[in-house]
């Protein structure tokens, strides 16, 4: 190696460590600053330069001071109408702490991460982000406010008057504080606080509780809209006044008052008798069993089917399902009575109007009366219900045998009654012209046999053996039973 070969070598080998000192002087003196690195911002305000000590120190402060920050809630502008919260109490919550950790990054560690420390932090901006514990914020406004929250809305009503006219009592809505709204309130007034968090301009903020209204479900809209808009048609019968026939009656009437079938609904009274009977109990009261009226359980209920039968005939509704009675009854013609019999028997109808339809009942001096209400088919229609007897069927005679009567005797022991065959009518008129005629039904009521006794010189031929008949229960829900008159 040539002289002038090692003194390029050797001055290289100089510069190169001078540079490398230089270097890490320069690193050494930037890691060790005690400021902010270049371009820092917290929340849009330009912090650089400024001591790392007096940022920290801000910091703590802004946020003892957001703890003793007051929050006042005012209701409908009203002084004596508001609370007021400090930060703490709402349990407000900061990223301060994170943003504090960073910057004391700057100023611990060794020299080579403080150093990459403000390296990286330069041209950085930091977010305060500070909220309120909002479950913590709705549970005190609840509490305060409960004369607000509290209040439940009223549903809109419709009556039927002593008159036949429909009325209604509107509904009542409820303010409720909007907690969503709120939030975002609450959220927007602290940013625009933090937005001069090294200068505080006041200690406390007072916003309006913004609210909404809770409408009532039912509203007189809805009510009207259901087309429930006069009477359309009614029928009454009178009931007789021992106290378990009323009691019933009563009951399986105020269970079926206000029903509200919609379009095409089809009406039921077996849960109707399910309803009366949990809600009120039936009493005892003669109830039809194999066509013979026995005590039991019940007795009426299908005096109030009756009634509601020819109120729906009379208003050209559509029978689904409907049987007479096993034996006349005193309070309609034959052919227009309804009866019922749990599991067996069931009444029902279908609204086939285009609106709702109301069932509306009253009871009073014995008279049980059944109205419906909606609007009509058509309502320049009227019909008249007709029954006619088609044919009597005669008692038919059945005898016993008694070995104590004399030869060629008998003794009458139950008078027969004659049975009916009859065809009832549903006739549709227009403007007072017929314009249509239907039957409806085709009933039988069985005769009730006569019974005689006699003695016959010839021994008896032995009974066939025949299944038992199956007892089924007319006009109540249980019988026979003895221990009690029966009242019809």
């Amino acid at each position: 190696m040539n002289v002038k070969f090692r003194n390029v070598f050797f001055i290289s080998i100089c510069v190169l460590g001078m540079l490398l000192v230089l270097t890490s002087i320069s690193m050494i003196l930037y890691a060790n600053q005690h400021s902010i690195p270049d371009g820092v911002h917290i929340n849009q305000i330009n912090v650089e330069h400024q001591s790392v000590s007096q940022i920290l120190a801000q910091m703590k402060q802004l946020e003892a001071h957001w703890k003793t920050y007051t929050f006042t809630f005012v209701y409908e502008n009203e002084a004596s109408q508001q609370v007021t919260y400090t930060g703490e109490e709402l349990g407000i919550h900061t990223n301060l702490s994170s943003i504090a950790t960073s910057l004391l990054d700057l100023e611990r560690g060794t020299i080579w991460n403080k150093f990459w420390t403000r390296l990286h932090m330069r041209h950085r901006t930091y977010d305060i982000h500070m909220d309120v514990d909002h479950a913590t914020l709705q549970s005190k406004l609840t509490q305060h406010f409960s004369f607000i929250q509290n209040n439940e809305p009223t549903n809109a009503v419709r009556t039927i008057t002593d008159y036949d006219t429909i009325t209604y009592t509107p509904e009542k809505n409820v303010a409720r504080i909007d907690f969503e709204q709120l939030n975002i309130n609450v959220q927007k007034e602290i940013q625009m606080q933090l937005q001069q968090w090294q200068d505080f301009k006041q200690n406390g903020i007072t916003m309006k509780l913004p609210m909404y209204v809770l409408e009532a479900g039912v509203t007189v809209h809805k009510l009207k809209n259901q087309g429930v808009s006069k009477k359309i048609g009614q029928f009454t019968t009178t009931f007789r006044s021992s106290a378990g026939r009323v009691h019933n009656i009563h009951s399986v009437a105020k269970t079926m008052d206000t029903m509200l079938l919609k379009p095409q609904e089809i009406f039921s009274y077996e849960e109707v008798i399910k309803s009366a009977e949990k809600k009120y109990g039936f009493k005892q009261a003669s109830v039809i069993v194999n066509g013979k009226f026995v005590p039991g359980i019940g007795g009426g209920i299908c005096q109030v089917s009756t009634t509601l039968y020819n109120a729906i005939l009379r208003s050209g509704l559509e029978v689904v399902e409907r049987r007479n009675h096993s034996v006349p009854i005193r309070y309609v013609p034959l052919g227009q009575d309804a009866t019922f019999s749990r599991g067996n028997i069931n009444f029902r109808f279908r609204n086939n109007t285009n609106h709702h339809l109301l069932i509306h009942t009253e009871i009073s001096n014995q008279h049980v009366t059944v109205k419906l209400f909606g609007t009509e088919i058509n309502e320049n229609h009227s019909y008249i219900v007709s029954s006619k007897l088609t044919k009597v069927l005669p008692p038919p005679k059945k005898v016993v045998y008694n070995p104590k009567l004399p030869v060629g005797t008998e003794k009458v022991l139950q008078k027969g009654k004659s049975g009916f065959i009859v065809e009832t009518k549903r006739i549709t008129t227009e403007n007072g012209k017929m314009i249509k005629e239907e039957i409806i039904s085709t009933d039988t009521y069985p005769p009730t046999p006569m019974l005689v006794a006699t003695k016959k010189n010839s021994t008896p031929e032995p009974r066939s053996q025949i299944a038992p008949k199956r007892n089924i229960i007319e006009d109540g829900v249980e019988g026979p039973i003895f221990y009690f008159q029966p009242d019809e």
